[in-house]
């Protein structure tokens, strides 16, 4: 009977520790393929238009470096019950030189800066960068 305990709460805590270490990367364009990146606030009417490369590729970079995936889902089209967000729109080409546009959402919630992709999940942003993006529309 001990044996089966014993079974029984290893398996239990591979499990757990397996379910907690989930590090879910956040899914971006490839900086060569963007043309442009779009940022805007839904509460004006203040757009900033990046279309270097370079300032283009080390946005990217710094979102993908400084990004935690929180395990929670992202449910709808734009984040839900944040009244005042920064809406990023990265404009770039697939692989048959097709036109796409891909959407990501930044906001602060409780003290923290978060960054969210529609129906992909939530990460948490270093403020930062967060701030590095915000001051994009003050320029």
């Amino acid at each position: 009977m001990k044996k089966y305990i014993k079974v029984t709460l290893t398996i239990i805590c591979i499990f757990i520790l397996t379910a907690c270490a989930k590090d879910k990367k956040i899914v971006l364009p490839q900086p060569e393929d963007i043309m442009a990146i779009e940022i805007k606030e839904n509460t004006s009417e203040n757009v900033k238009k990046i279309t270097d490369k370079e300032k283009i590729s080390k946005l990217i970079n710094e979102i993908a470096n400084n990004s935690k995936f929180t395990n929670y889902d992202s449910l709808s089209e734009c984040p839900a019950n944040i009244d005042k967000y920064i809406i990023i729109e990265f404009e770039f080409h697939g692989q048959s030189n097709t036109k796409y546009f891909s959407t990501t959402y930044l906001y602060e919630k409780r003290g923290n800066t978060y960054i969210e992709q529609p129906y992909e999940g939530i990460w948490k942003l270093n403020n930062e960068v967060f701030n590095t993006i915000s001051n994009y529309l003050s320029e």
